[in-house]
């Protein structure tokens, strides 16, 4: 199914609304749907950013593993790049801030400002395919040729995954079922590596 807003093409798939309807009714907290808030606000940010810029995407696609932006023909300069791929991150902050006044009052409130800010902190990782790597490399062009970017800032990602699967492999034995870490840590794995086979 896809519907249009303005110029901007929004795919949603069954096996997204499959999932989502599982997680939802799987889920007894409310967490998951909270999560939910928290992951569109933060793609709303990078939206806004990139209409903002007369860069509006082309396709919005709803998918099982969340949501991908497609964008469109209009080239922005690195530093818009930059700014653009921080948006999500910054939208994260913002709705944290913006509800920790209330807090006190809701409990639920608090548990969406944690959430947010955690969402927030983890996709200003500069590692592949986090919004800090896609900011990271943008202003590295600013300085020296692609090649060059994309080293640095697979070393960045060397550098953090490492410690990063060891926390999520203590997190795991710790607490007998927190496997979200390790999780994440392996899904950015292979992503990388089905990258540089691609390249």
């Amino acid at each position: 199914m896809h519907f249009y807003i303005k110029s901007t093409r929004i795919d949603l798939g069954f096996p997204f609304a499959a999932s989502a309807a599982v997680i939802l009714m799987l889920d007894k907290s409310g967490t998951a749907l909270l999560v939910f808030l928290c992951c569109a606000l933060h793609e709303a940010g990078h939206i806004l950013l990139l209409s903002l810029c007369s860069a509006p995407p082309d396709a919005i696609i709803l998918g099982v593993f969340g949501m991908r932006i497609e964008r469109g023909e209009v080239c922005l300069d690195y530093r818009r790049e930059a700014v653009c791929a921080l948006a999500g991150p910054a939208a994260n902050f913002i709705v944290s801030l913006a509800a920790l006044p209330f807090a006190r009052v809701y409990p639920n409130v608090l548990k969406l400002a944690d959430l947010s800010a955690g969402i927030g902190v983890f996709n200003l990782l500069p590692v592949e395919p986090m919004d800090g790597a896609a900011a990271l490399k943008s202003l590295l062009l600013l300085k020296y040729e692609e090649r060059t970017a994309d080293k640095i800032v697979d070393i960045f990602a060397a550098v953090l995954l490492i410690p990063l699967t060891v926390c999520g492999i203590i997190l795991l034995i710790k607490t007998g079922n927190n496997f979200t870490l390790l999780c994440v840590c392996i899904y950015i794995s292979v992503y990388l590596i089905a990258k540089k086979r691609t390249a």
